[in-house]
């Protein structure tokens, strides 16, 4: 399992620079007894922040996963109405 926070080369611009932090994920194999660097795996990187620098000064800016936000509440309500209609459905299946 691989999970690193990493810092991107700083990009000029104008009197500024950007610094991007990204989070890297994932899974990994390499294939034993191979010199060539074969093997397989997925690695994911997500933007999470950028670091402004001006002179002397620095600000870290966060970058929201807006798009994992939405679709964990969407999961979490599926979750939440197939519970209470589990829970409609039994009570009325014990009614009869």
């Amino acid at each position: 399992m691989i999970a690193r926070t990493l810092a991107g080369d700083p990009i000029p611009v104008g009197d500024r620079e950007i610094v991007p932090i990204v989070r890297v994920t994932g899974i990994g194999r390499m294939q034993p007894g191979r010199g060539d660097g074969m093997g397989g795996g997925l690695l994911r990187a997500v933007p999470i922040a950028a670091i402004e620098r001006r002179g002397d000064l620095e600000r870290r800016i966060v970058i929201r996963d807006a798009t994992g936000e939405a679709l964990r509440g969407i999961v979490a309500a599926g979750i939440g109405i197939w519970v209470m209609l589990w829970i409609v459905r039994r009570r009325w299946s014990h009614g009869r």
